[in-house]
C-alpha cells in the first residue's frame, strides 16, 4: 500500500519552517491523494475524532479535500481575542492562538491495522493559490498601546542586524515587541532556523509612528502572517439604528387621557442598534496600504479599550486599490461596536 499526500498548487507552501515543513494553512485548498493496490478499496481517514470515507478509483488513488472545513474542527473553543501575555523573563508567551501544532490525519485501507499518521502545525489562515508566504514585512508601533509579532516560521527570533538572538523557540509564539523595546532589544526583527548555515524565513521592519492620545486602535487576524495593528485617527461618531416591531392600538378619540397624555395609534415594541465609529488614515503610504489590505480580508478584528481590555468588533472598509505610481491616499473605515442594550416592550 502506497500512501502520498499533495496539495493543490501550493509546493510553496512548504517553504520556510525547516526543509521537511510540515505547516498546513487550514483554509488553503489542500488535499490527500491516497494510492492504493486495487480499485474500491475502501479508504478512511480520520481527523480529529471524526471519520471520512472514499473509494479508491480505476487508478487506484482515492482524493480527501481536507481545507478549512474540516480541519478547523481542531480550532474549537479557541479564543483568538486573547492573545496572551509573555511568560515571566521571556518575550513569548506559551502559544499562539492562531496555531495548533502537532495535529494528526490517520489513513486506514480496508481494515488494515497497520495505519499511516500523517502530522501537522496547523496555522489559521490561508494561502491563495500561487501565492508563497510573504519573507519580509513593516509593523507599526505607536507609543506604548501592545504589540505582538507572530512567529509562524524558524525556530528562533533575532533582532537588529547584528544577529543577536531575541529569544530561541519562539516557533509558534507571539513576541511582544514593546517588552523588547523596553529592554532596548530593537531594530529589525528575523526569523531563524538552522545551524550552519542560518536560514532567515521572514524579516519585520519596526516603524515608529505617533499615538494621538483620542483615536482608535486595532488589533486584526490576517491570513498569512497571525496578529496585525494599527491606530486610525477619529473622523465621526454615531449610530445605526432600525425599527423593530410595532402593534396597533385603539385610539377611541383625539381627546388627552386623565394624565393629560395624547396616545398614538400605532406602538413600537423594540428598536436595534449598534455604534458605528468612522477613522481612518489621512495619507497612508504604500506600506501602511499593504498592511491595511490584511485588515480588508480579517474576519476577526478588536478595538482596544484601555488597560489589556479588547472588545470584537466589525469593521467595513472600501477596497484598497494601490496604483502602479504606489501614491499616498486616504484609508476610511467603519467600526462597528456591539448591539446596543435598548428598552422593548
Amino acid at each position: 500500500m502506497a500512501y502520498t499526500t499533495s496539495t493543490f498548487g501550493a509546493t510553496n507552501q512548504y517553504s520556510v519552517y525547516h526543509p521537511e515543513d510540515n505547516r498546513m494553512f487550514i483554509f488553503s485548498p489542500y488535499y490527500i491523494e491516497v494510492t492504493g493496490t486495487a480499485a474500491q478499496q475502501q479508504i478512511k481517514i480520520t481527523i480529529n475524532g471524526e471519520n471520512f470515507v472514499r473509494f479508491t478509483n480505476a487508478a487506484y488513488k482515492a482524493k480527501f479535500p481536507i481545507s478549512g472545513g474540516i480541519l478547523k474542527a481542531f480550532f474549537a473553543g479557541v479564543e483568538f481575542g486573547n492573545v496572551a501575555a509573555h511568560d515571566t523573563g521571556k518575550y513569548t508567551n506559551a502559544a499562539s492562538k492562531v496555531i495548533q501544532k502537532a495535529k494528526t490525519i490517520t489513513i486506514q485501507v480496508e481494515s488494515d491495522v497497520n495505519t499511516k499518521v500523517l502530522t501537522y502545525d496547523l496555522i489559521w489562515g490561508a494561502l491563495q493559490i500561487g501565492e508563497t508566504e510573504p519573507t519580509k514585512a513593516t509593523i507599526y508601533r505607536f507609543g506604548t498601546l501592545p504589540l505582538t509579532l507572530t512567529q509562524l516560521s524558524g525556530v528562533w527570533c533575532d533582532y537588529d542586524n547584528g544577529g543577536y538572538m531575541l529569544e530561541n523557540n519562539a516557533y509558534g509564539k507571539e513576541i511582544d515587541i514593546q517588552k523588547a523595546y523596553t529592554d532596548n532589544k530593537k531594530g529589525k526583527y528575523k526569523f531563524v532556523y538552522g545551524t550552519d548555515p542560518f536560514y532567515i524565513t521572514k524579516e519585520i521592519s519596526v516603524v515608529d509612528l505617533s499615538d494621538c492620545g483620542n483615536g482608535y486602535y486595532l488589533r486584526w487576524l490576517s491570513l498569512t502572517e497571525g496578529y496585525k495593528y494599527f491606530y486610525f485617527q477619529p473622523h465621526a461618531e454615531g449610530y445605526n439604528t432600525e425599527n423593530g416591531s410595532s402593534i396597533k392600538q385603539n385610539v377611541w378619540s383625539l381627546e388627552p387621557t386623565p394624565e393629560g397624555l395624547l396616545k398614538s395609534d400605532t406602538l413600537l415594541m423594540n428598536k436595534k442598534g449598534a455604534e458605528v465609529i468612522e477613522c481612518g488614515i489621512k495619507n497612508a503610504d504604500y506600506l501602511q496600504q499593504k498592511h491595511l489590505q490584511t485588515l480588508q480580508l480579517s474576519t476577526k478584528q478588536w478595538l482596544y479599550m484601555g488597560s489589556n481590555i479588547w472588545m470584537e468588533v466589525k469593521v467595513e472598509m472600501d477596497a484598497i486599490t494601490i496604483d502602479r505610481f504606489r501614491e499616498k491616499k486616504e484609508v476610511i473605515i467603519k467600526i462597528n461596536k456591539p448591539a446596543l442594550q435598548l428598552q422593548s416592550l
